[in-house]
């Protein structure tokens, strides 16, 4: 709509309104204007504002930013976890690197016979080397398209998702172009290159005849498998640190559903609409939305309810500034805090669950024909008049004016307003009889179904007039659904990436403990023959295998403590250091390392002494 309009359809001019700072201006940078330049103009702007206008524009900035992301507002928590997504990926890249380096370890042992014919032949080291790369980057080749064509398919089906979260329209814009192919392919080559080079030194130092004497030693095995036990621990590691990272997303995504809000919001449906559009002037919005509250409290089932114009945790959040007790200058260069505002009816603390830690709740004589009043929060009671305890700022008065005064007649707990990682912050409730409000939030508790209520909500607001319109009716869970939508991300993003990395660790530990036994079944052998028990051969088989897990383990384990600054920027009061997070992957790597070895086990314990010394 023209913002002229604004008045005659708000009822607000923002215009008029200097102190607004909530204005978005949308345009193009003239030709040969960069960003910065454009940025600096601005803030002499803003500059020459707050010199005109101390009191509205006192540290006013301006500043160009990019469209998208609410101008930038979301860009940094974003990003944060985007990098932190993507340190992970990479984490799980260098797994497969690894796994794959130990997997052409493992080939260049078992080949160490023929790859010294080839040389005692004529062949040249050269040729062998080219014939071991181009194994090596068919393979990653094939890989990579493989993946290039399951992501496709995943992003393009991300892209038409579109979550519902009642009040904001989201839509994940990633469909892949030629470049992120581009760069996947790159990527493909270079892992087949580096790891098809590993070989190298070996091919290159190979003496055929010294190679024919010990292919088949097990001395000369052990020595080649040196790198490959480096990178299987390198491995290891990698996927404990990311097992410690997907138990620590999914604390994290348990705290949040478990820290305490300032409310409650199970069992309760909210119904948002605006009086002042179904054409309700000033004065009688008022009457209306007691009409409408009185119906809704009459539904069969409903227990408690009240109104309010907004709700904690909602896009629709505003603040207030705060002056200290005496102030006369309200300028911005006085204002204490800026504080959470929120006008409520009478009851809004019983249906929301918020606790009253000292004072009282609002009462319908809490009207314009009254003093002034609020109820605040513990944080707003602190900072403001410096108490020790709750009932110390009970009767308290604060500035609001030139002229005016409110008295603080309650403090309830503190929650959390704009966002589940915020730090504590001050909040205020006003009485809504006494600043009236347009922008009304039905808030309902009761212990029947939500869509049932809903629909009965629908049904008692059409009887106080049809033609009100109503934004949205849904449980107050759901529409909480944008606020928790990151942790529920990260979540599935590290569990996603944590899944893959303990693939790719069984896969690497089961060939490894494979390799082992396969290249000493001859050994194994002769021990059961001369009597070994099986615990003495499992651990002459699979003893270096269980070294290698709890020293990648460690390492892994240590790593994911270093870490945690960086999984704070992904995951809700992430710390890889709680008991439950260090149980959980040390019982993970536990049950990996036995699941992974379980079938060389098996096979090392069937030997037959006489079928390997009559193969022999």
């Amino acid at each position: 709509m023209p913002y002229q309009d604004s008045p005659e359809i708000e009822g607000f001019n923002w215009l008029e309104a200097r102190g607004n700072n909530g204005t978005w201006v949308v345009g193009r940078l003239r030709d040969g204007v960069t960003s910065t330049e454009a940025t600096a103009d601005l803030e002499r702007i803003a500059g020459q504002l707050a010199k005109e206008y101390p009191e509205d524009n006192s540290g006013l900035s301006l500043r160009v930013t990019k469209p998208g992301m609410l101008g930038d507002v979301l860009g940094g928590p974003i990003r944060g976890f985007l990098a932190g997504v993507m340190a992970m990926a990479g984490l799980v890249l260098l797994a497969a690197c690894a796994n794959l380096g130990s997997l052409f370890s493992s080939r260049m042992t078992d080949r160490a016979k023929e790859l010294g014919i080839r040389l005692a032949i004529g062949s040249s080291r050269g040729r062998i080397l080219r014939q071991l790369l181009t194994e090596s980057v068919l393979v990653a080749l094939a890989g990579g398209i493989a993946a290039s064509l399951g992501s496709a398919a995943l992003l393009n089906g991300l892209a038409r998702w579109k979550p519902s979260f009642q009040e904001l329209p989201v839509q994940f814009l990633v469909q892949p172009d030629w470049t992120v192919f581009a760069f996947s392919a790159l990527l493909a080559l270079a892992t087949g290159i580096l790891f098809g080079l590993i070989p190298a030194r070996q091919v290159w130092r190979a003496d055929p005849n010294h190679t024919l004497k010990s292919a088949g030693s097990t001395g000369a095995a052990e020595d080649r498998s040196r790198l490959q036990s480096v990178l299987i621990t390198a491995q290891i590691a990698l996927c404990c640190l990311l097992v410690t990272a997907s138990f620590v997303a999914l604390r994290g995504l348990q705290r949040t559903f478990e820290v305490r809000l300032g409310f409650d919001a199970r069992g309760v449906t909210l119904a948002t609409m605006d009086v002042h559009l179904a054409g309700y002037a000033a004065a009688q919005q008022p009457t209306v939305q007691q009409k409408l509250l009185a119906v809704v409290r009459a539904i069969p089932g409903v227990t408690a309810a009240a109104y309010a114009d907004t709700t904690p945790l909602s896009i629709d959040n505003s603040s207030n500034t705060i002056y200290a007790p005496g102030t006369t200058d309200f300028s911005e260069a006085n204002a204490r805090f800026d504080a959470m505002d929120y006008c409520v009816s009478p009851g809004f603390l019983a249906v929301t669950g918020t606790r009253l830690l000292a004072g009282r709740d609002f009462t319908v004589h809490d009207d314009a024909s009254r003093p002034a009043v609020a109820i605040v929060n513990w944080t707003f009671a602190k900072r403001l008049f410096g108490v020790a305890r709750a009932e110390d700022a009970v009767g308290k008065r604060y500035p609001t004016g030139m002229n005016s005064e409110t008295t603080v007649i309650g403090v309830v707990e503190d929650g959390k307003y704009e966002s589940l990682m915020e730090d504590a912050r001050p909040a205020l409730y006003w009485p809504i009889l006494q600043s009236p409000r347009a922008e009304t939030v039905l808030i309902v508790k009761s212990q029947r179904d939500t869509a049932e209520v809903a629909a009965a909500m629908r049904r008692a607001i059409a009887q106080v007039d049809g033609g009100m319109p109503v934004f949205s009716i849904a449980s107050w869970t759901d529409a909480l659904g944008l606020v928790t939508f990151p942790a529920r991300a990260a979540t599935i993003a590290l569990g996603v990436l944590g899944s893959l990395a303990i693939l790719l660790a069984v896969t690497g530990i089961f060939g490894l403990a494979s390799f082992t036994v396969s290249r000493r079944m001859r050994e194994l052998g002769i021990r059961v023959a001369l009597g070994a028990q099986g615990r003495q051969v499992l651990r002459a088989a699979l003893g270096r295998m269980m070294v290698l897990l709890s020293v990648g383990s460690v390492f892994g384990l240590l790593l994911g403590f270093a870490s945690t600054r960086l999984m704070a920027g992904i995951v809700y009061q992430a710390t890889a250091s709680d008991p439950v997070v260090i149980v959980a992957v040390v019982l993970t790597m536990v049950l990996l390392g036995l699941g992974s070895a379980a079938v060389p086990a098996r096979r090392a314990l069937r030997v037959d002494p006489m079928e390997l010394l009559r193969e022999d």
